[in-house]
């Protein structure tokens, strides 16, 4: 799933439109993959017991709902932590920073099943998170309210 959804997918698509293979464009497809692998990963925790039942040896009917949890977790959080390190690195733009708007959406949709996995620093990053959410809205309001285009509605 990661290679194909991932890695094919993004390198693949770039090379029909660029006609060329790029280094950036392989690396741009781990978060990607990653996101991708984590739906199926919360998909197969959701049917463990179906799963075990009907026989499929899925990786969470083998290695557990814990480790599913903690793959979920680490497929979701990764991604922005690779973006970080490729704008660090100048490898794309830092405009790429921008994904960051979807984190906190990205963490409720898993804060609320995974709750016993989370510490107290965990929980405390987490407000941090929360209150740079509430500041980019304030920032994202005050520059829609000033714009000139704000003035053309009325």
């Amino acid at each position: 799933v990661f290679l194909f959804f991932g890695v094919v997918a993004v390198t693949g698509t770039f090379f029909v439109q660029a006609k060329t293979l790029s280094p950036t464009a392989a690396l741009m497809s781990i978060p990607v993959g990653l996101i991708i692998v984590g739906i199926l990963v919360v998909n197969n925790l959701r049917d463990i017991e179906s799963d075990r039942i009907a026989g499929k040896n899925t990786l969470v009917v083998r290695f557990g709902e814990k480790f599913a949890k903690i793959e979920y977790t680490a497929c979701l959080l990764l991604p922005y932590l690779l973006i970080i390190s490729f704008v660090l690195t100048g490898l794309v733009h830092w405009f790429a920073l921008a994904v960051f708007i979807s984190l906190t959406l990205a963490l409720q949709t898993f804060l609320p099943t995974f709750k016993a996995l989370m510490t107290k620093r965990t929980l405390a990053l987490l407000a941090v998170i929360h209150g740079w959410k509430r500041l980019l809205h304030r920032c994202r309001k005050r520059i829609l309210d000033n714009s000139p285009a704000s003035g053309l509605a009325g």
